[in-house]
């Protein structure tokens, strides 16, 4: 029997896809698999919708850790890791990493793997080459991701004006996006950044708080508004900004990890005049007066009311 070069092909590709996962292995050779991936992921009951979403969250963030933008092979990725540096945080994780990648696949535990995925996810993030890739909040977009124990999402923007913004505006070193973030804090009045707290902006949403600065400057005139009115909306009594400050404590700048249409942009433009108008009549911190100026806009309607609620709890934009 004859078998045309390209059947050939296709039957040692799969033979050997099939051994890289059934023979055993490194937890690394499965995760760098697309469907070894998939397959491990199943393996703990993360199926369907979830475990695709994962799969593309970390198939975008093994390439954007290449320079190439191509999935490494393993010896790449161990030579990737092996060169990342960064703040003590990112050498913990990168360490951490490290060892779960390196244990035998058939001997990880639902949590080996879920760490492993949300180091590899973290990483991209910070030191990743496509700028275009922002990291999300899991909680705030799955409950079932988070349910599982993921924490992130990463997902390029398209927008034409944060793309610019994150390839032609903002550093790619994370040391030196903190500095971005410190100048342009002092440029606009907003305070001191060394100060703010990490559960307002943790290290791995640095670069949307960066990308919501840059926006302020170069987005577009609905953009720049929206960056406007959370600053008005952290005003104290006495008009002064208290943005990230006691009373005005917020993480709205995970609103920007996603593309935004301007009906969405205008949505919440006219949600936080709202908040702004709602302090100055009752004197509330920015986050009650955030709620309360919600729940005045639901009214009766009980999967506002409901979806109102959600935010409160999953603590989305207010710690």
């Amino acid at each position: 029997m004859r078998i045309s070069k390209l059947a050939l092909t296709l039957l040692l590709s799969a033979t050997l896809s099939f051994n890289a996962t059934a023979a055993g292995g490194k937890l690394i050779d499965f995760l760098l698999n697309g469907s070894g991936a998939l397959e491990m992921l199943a393996k703990y009951n993360i199926k369907g919708d979830a475990a695709s979403e994962i799969g593309r969250y970390l198939e975008l963030s093994l390439k954007s850790l290449n320079i190439s933008g191509q999935l490494p092979s393993r010896q790449q990725f161990t030579a990737i890791i092996d060169r990342l540096g960064g703040s003590a945080e990112d050498l913990r994780l990168k360490k951490q990493l490290q060892e779960l990648l390196s244990k035998d696949a058939d001997n990880v535990s639902k949590d080996d793997v879920v760490s492993a995925i949300n180091n590899i996810i973290y990483l991209a993030n910070r030191h990743g080459n496509t700028a275009t890739a922002v990291l999300g909040c899991a909680r705030c977009v799955s409950d079932e991701l988070s349910l599982h124990g993921f924490r992130f999402t990463m997902r390029e923007l398209a927008d034409s004006n944060a793309q610019s913004v994150l390839t032609q505006i903002l550093p790619k070193n994370p040391a030196d996006i903190r500095k971005f973030i410190s100048s342009k804090f002092q440029a606009y009045g907003l305070g001191d950044f060394s100060r703010v707290n990490s559960r307002l902006v943790a290290p791995e949403e640095e670069k949307a708080m960066a990308l919501m600065l840059g926006l302020y400057e170069a987005g577009s005139p609905k953009q720049k508004e929206l960056v406007k009115q959370i600053f008005e909306a952290s005003k104290d009594s006495s008009g002064r900004i208290k943005f990230m400050a006691e009373g005005g404590e917020n993480k709205l700048h995970l609103l920007f990890t996603e593309d935004m249409d301007d009906e969405y942009i205008e949505y919440w433009t006219k949600t936080l005049k709202g908040v702004s108008a709602e302090r100055k009549e009752s004197g509330d911190s920015m986050k009650e007066a955030f709620f309360k100026s919600l729940k005045k806009e639901a009214g009766d309607d009980p999967v506002a009311s409901e979806q109102i609620e959600l935010l409160r709890t999953k603590k989305c934009f207010f710690p």
